[in-house]
């Protein structure tokens, strides 16, 4: 099974390392895995690109200052309609996995426009964050349209994916909650334990 991830920052949170840990597993069962991002994973910065998984790098721009996230995103644009689109097209995967929120957005409108299934993995929502981070999420929430607008623009791009990947049996419930999603169209994969990098206790 072919299987393309759509992150977009190789910078590694909890998130994407999550979901760069899901690929390499996937690439050992015999899967061929590519994730498309803007800048090499610095865990495989640190441990070496593993075996059966490639990293497709979209160029991009240096920093430069106020209105850098605008230029980023739409020089992001021209490269999904010009050379990312066109290779999905060419190798046309089983499934393009977009990663919460903007990246799952960009999945579904690549998938839409070449006819591939996609994933959807979602980590949280508005209600969670809400009910864990209090006010300061609340308060972003209600000033930020641009925040309210890339939420609903996820819940939308969940609404149509072909199976959504919760990270918990709760974060499943949450979905549900929210976007009334069919139980048959999520599935429950909980992140495991990285022993290479858990020390024995002492004693």
């Amino acid at each position: 099974m072919r299987m393309n991830f759509i992150l977009g920052q190789g910078v590694m949170g909890g998130g994407s390392y999550y979901l760069y840990r899901m690929g390499e597993h996937l690439a050992r069962r015999g899967h061929e895995v590519t994730f498309e991002l803007d800048d090499f994973p610095t865990v495989w910065k640190r441990d070496g690109l593993p075996s059966g998984v490639r990293v497709c790098l979209r160029p991009g721009v240096p920093y430069l200052g106020k209105g850098f996230g605008l230029l980023d995103r739409s020089l992001r644009d021209v490269h999904d309609r010009l050379v990312l689109a066109p290779r999905l097209g060419s190798e046309r995967p089983d499934f393009l996995v977009g990663q919460q929120t903007e990246d799952a957005i960009r999945a579904r409108d690549l998938a839409r426009k070449l006819g591939l299934p996609f994933v959807a993995t979602v980590f949280e929502t508005p209600d969670w964050l809400a009910d864990r981070l209090g006010a300061s999420w609340t308060g972003q929430w209600n000033k930020n349209r641009r925040l309210r607008a890339l939420w609903q623009g996820f819940g939308e791009a969940m609404r149509t994916a072909d199976l959504i990947l919760a990270i918990s049996r709760s974060t499943a419930e949450h979905v549900r909650s929210w976007l009334s999603v069919p139980e048959d169209r999520m599935v429950v994969a909980y992140p495991g334990l990285d022993v290479p990098h858990v020390s024995a206790p002492d004693g």
